[in-house]
């Protein structure tokens, strides 16, 4: 058995919560943070641009010891660096989408999406904000692109991390694209995968293989589509199967943390790979990109699928509205929809479906 610096990052209150059907309480969500802690995970992170409430929660947790282990997932805008420093973050996890599918949808040219990178990251920086840069959709990504942002960043940022969004790696792609990446950027790459061809787990440790510094999951693998990385099980199977220990985790908390998760999911059990990848959406940047483009994933969102897939609740923005609803509202009224349904997921603890979210405004809610 060896001992190995391997760094985990935890994503259960930001990616895992936007698992449609999950909401976590603010008494839950400090518990896990302190329990993560005593984990011995390297960083936490959590997501201001949510709303108020969420920033208040932040921080609280920020004017505790807790700021050491936390970190802002920051949209690439200076206005949500603006909220990371409202927050009194420590680090800004910086991202936007990298693939040329992703940024057709948001209507951005590489030239444009690499001058928003450069200006965040100078931006954040001169803050006094540590800044990791994450690629969405960065395993779908042109490496000749990829090479030309880093190249322009990778002096400036702590790290990279490429983002496995529609969790297509497998063992032998995900060797190579971070084989390729320490290439351009060094031991700068901390994976971020998601589990939709249920290859995640095995993926990841092929990353740490080829040099990857560690990897961002979720405990029991909840999170949007097919879920994150489980993270437990990575650490298992390195210590079961590959025979490391990672430096720094207390193996006796790993259940006690699973457990917390689970308990705090009140029932909702992680997804389950489905092969034809039909997976439900309820986060606001996803339905930016399917604004955009209604294939910006693996299948089209047709209206028939809005109705079926596509959830509504405190991660969702004004454009899961504008999905379902087209044209029927104002801008103005599309974010009125947007604060009135976080406010009652955060009161209900649940997100809604679009039946649901129809009755509330249809009925003489907005119109």
């Amino acid at each position: 058995m060896q001992t190995k610096k391997i760094l985990v990052f935890d994503s259960t209150m930001r990616d895992g919560e936007q698992q449609p059907g999950l909401c976590f309480r603010d008494d839950e969500k400090i518990r896990l943070c302190y329990q993560l802690e005593k984990t011995g995970i390297f960083e936490i992170d959590l997501m201001p641009s949510i709303d108020e409430h969420e920033r208040m929660l932040i921080r609280l947790l920020n004017d505790t010891r807790l700021k050491q282990k936390l970190g802002a997932a920051t949209m690439v805008a200076r206005k949500y660096v603006d909220q990371a420093v409202d927050v009194n973050a420590r680090v800004a996890y910086l991202f936007v989408h990298v693939s040329d599918a992703l940024m057709s949808a948001r209507s951005k040219t590489r030239e444009q999406n690499l001058t928003d990178i450069s200006d965040c990251v100078n931006y954040a920086a001169s803050k006094g904000l540590i800044v990791d840069f994450c690629g969405g959709d960065g395993t779908r990504a042109d490496m000749g692109y990829l090479s030309e942002v880093l190249t322009e960043i990778g002096k400036k940022i702590r790290f990279y991390q490429p983002c496995d969004t529609s969790g297509k790696m497998t063992p032998a792609t995900s060797r190579d694209h971070v084989s390729a990446l320490t290439k351009i950027i060094g031991e700068k790459v901390v994976v971020h995968y998601h589990n939709d061809n249920g290859q995640s787990v095995d993926s990841v440790i092929a990353a740490i293989e080829a040099g990857a510094a560690g990897f961002d999951g979720t405990f029991t693998g909840i999170g949007e589509r097919a879920g994150n990385v489980a993270t437990e099980k990575v650490i298992y199977s390195l210590r079961d199967q590959h025979k490391i220990l990672i430096d720094g985790i207390n193996y006796d908390e790993l259940d006690n943390t699973t457990a917390l998760v689970r308990n705090m999911c009140r029932g909702v059990n992680p997804p389950t790979v489905n092969l034809n990848r039909r997976y439900p959406n309820v986060s606001g940047i996803h339905a930016r990109a399917l604004m955009g483009r209604k294939d910006a994933f693996d299948y089209a969102y047709t209206p028939e699928v809005v109705e079926e897939l596509l959830f509504f609740g405190k991660h969702s923005g004004a454009n899961n509205y504008k999905l379902l609803f087209g044209n029927q509202f104002s801008d103005e009224q599309y974010q009125q929809m947007r604060d009135e349904v976080k406010r009652r997921a955060r009161d209900e603890l649940k997100d809604f479906t679009a039946k649901e979210v129809r009755a509330m405004f249809i009925k003489g809610g907005t119109e």
